[in-house]
């Protein structure tokens, strides 16, 4: 068995530590956990159509990432994501908590609202009034606004996940890292969401501010 520690240090044991992690009642929506040192945009050529990001305001790297790669958004439901972590992850947790706080009790939370469809940004959300709106580009930002809703409803939840298990379950979460999970369960929270009735409107005033041949 691989430790935290004697994975912090060595880079090369990391993969066998994180396949070790038990995702307790996350596990059957848990495909597959990888290491990478580092992400790399450039590198990255697969569609992730529903994905999730984690990082820390010290690093300019993700620090763990979950994801289900499929061409369908439809296809998100019932599907097992891949939870990558890179090397920022080890490097900032002080304690084997803090590590397992961000990938258990955050990314595995992740991997639980993506198999049961807290996430489906596509044409089917489209209700029926936007028939009057028949430029492509204001239906795109339709299904952007419903992706972004959907996005702080389940990072809202997974935050107060982490800091509920972070209080609760864990013994040995850091003091910087439970500030950090308070600072991003405040900031969460306080997103507002666009509801379907008001948007039209607000659709409407985002358009005026384009020039009219922009909107052919």
């Amino acid at each position: 068995m691989v430790t935290f520690e004697q994975a912090r240090r060595e880079p090369k044991l990391r993969q066998s530590y994180l396949e070790q992690i038990d995702f307790r009642e996350f596990t059957p929506y848990v495909e597959t956990i990888l290491y990478l040192e580092k992400y790399d945009p450039k590198k990255d050529n697969s569609k992730h159509l529903g994905y999730f990001e984690s990082d820390f305001s010290h690093y300019d790297s993700i620090s763990a990432r979950t994801e289900v790669s499929d061409e369908m958004a439809s296809d998100l439901v019932g599907r097992k994501s891949r939870i990558t972590v890179y090397g920022a992850l080890f490097d900032f947790a002080k304690t084997e908590d803090d590590f397992l706080s961000g990938v258990v009790y955050h990314e595995g939370k992740h991997t639980e609202q993506l198999f049961f469809g807290s996430f489906t940004p596509s044409t089917k959300l489209i209700p029926a009034y936007m028939s009057r709106y028949p430029k492509p580009l204001w239906k795109h930002i339709f299904i952007c606004n419903e992706a972004r809703n959907q996005v702080i409803k389940m990072d809202r939840d997974a935050y107060n996940f982490q800091l509920k298990m972070a209080k609760e379950v864990q013994t040995n979460v850091s003091r910087k890292i439970l500030r950090d999970i308070k600072r991003s369960c405040k900031y969460w929270n306080s997103q507002k969401l666009i509801p379907f009735d008001n948007f039209p409107a607000g659709l409407e005033t985002l358009l005026n501010l384009y020039p009219k041949n922009q909107l052919l």
